[in-house]
């Protein structure tokens, strides 16, 4: 039978040698990563080319001034309505479905386009030729869209006169009309 082990001796490794494991391990690190540290240092040398690293270091030499500035400028009554506004413009882009975002973007940029090339032709429309495109489906789809546009604005608006918030209440166009 084996004799009991009563007594264990716990081995440490000697700080020479926890230093010799850290380097072996970091070596092989770079090993493994050769490319993105080769283009890290090639942005790190464009920076400093550029002098953007003596500007980082210099704001970091007097991050307490800098903070001291950047607070004051966003203290600004300008500045907060300026993140107000920017905060309710991520708001009205969050709350139009993508698709719809999309078709009117198409739109836009289609009808930019056609403005361009009329643009550049310098082609002179008589009356006549506006009326006749007036008649035309995608001026109509075009119109009708844009009067649809304004009637939804002039809901909003009118609630906003009458003290409503948020379209809390929406209205029928005949009764639209009557207020009007």
């Amino acid at each position: 039978m084996a004799k009991a082990i009563k007594q264990i001796k716990r081995i440490f490794p000697t700080e020479e040698e926890l230093q010799s494991k850290t380097v072996n391990e970091m070596l092989s690190t770079l090993a493994e990563n050769r490319e993105a540290i080769t283009t890290l240092i090639q942005i790190v040398n464009q920076l400093h080319d550029l002098g953007l690293l003596k500007v980082v270091n210099g704001m970091l030499d007097n991050l307490s001034d800098v903070g001291e500035i950047a607070i004051q400028q966003i203290n600004q009554p300008s500045m907060h309505n300026t993140i107000k506004n920017g905060m309710n413009a991520f708001k009205f882009i969050g709350s139009i479905p993508p698709e719809l975002l999309q078709t009117f973007m198409g739109g836009m940029s289609n009808g930019l386009e056609k403005a361009s090339q009329s643009l550049n032709e310098n082609e002179k429309t008589s009356l006549w030729k506006l009326g006749n495109s007036i008649r035309t489906p995608e001026s109509k789809a075009a119109l009708s869209t844009m009067f649809n546009f304004l009637e939804g604005m002039g809901e909003v608006f009118i609630q906003k006169k009458e003290g409503q918030q948020g379209g809390e209440q929406r209205w029928n166009n005949e009764s639209l009309k009557s207020r009007v």
